[in-house]
């Protein structure tokens, strides 16, 4: 069995800190934000990650399905639905990155389309 090394994670916002004592937790929060390393085992959390769906019944036309997810294997699991009720002509899957900032303004640094799957 592989040894992990604890990975602490300070947030930029000065929220309390959080030790990751597994790989897989370690895994779940690079999925939640935008990590910097900053020494051994230690990281800072410098923006908030949400999946953003849409769907389109036209192509031609707004979205008809919007919504915000806090984790992509959430987002994932909607698509999926999505794709078995077969009402969408196209499903859009974004990546939104929010800055931690300490007050309480949005501060969207940028909203990316999701790699291609």
């Amino acid at each position: 069995m592989k040894h992990f090394t604890w990975q602490t994670i300070e947030y930029i916002d000065g929220s309390n800190p959080y030790i990751c004592k597994t790989e897989r937790e370690f895994k779940r929060i690079k999925e939640k934000y935008t990590l910097r390393k900053t020494g051994d085992n230690h990281w800072i959390a410098i923006e908030d990650i949400y999946y953003l769906v849409y769907g389109f019944v036209d192509k031609n036309k707004n979205a008809t399905f919007v919504k915000r997810y806090k984790t992509r294997s959430s987002a994932m699991s909607v698509i999926q639905n999505m794709l078995k009720e077969d009402k969408f002509k196209q499903i859009v899957l974004k990546i939104e990155k929010r800055y931690l900032n300490k007050n309480n303004n949005w501060d969207f640094s940028s909203i990316e389309p999701e790699p291609h799957l």
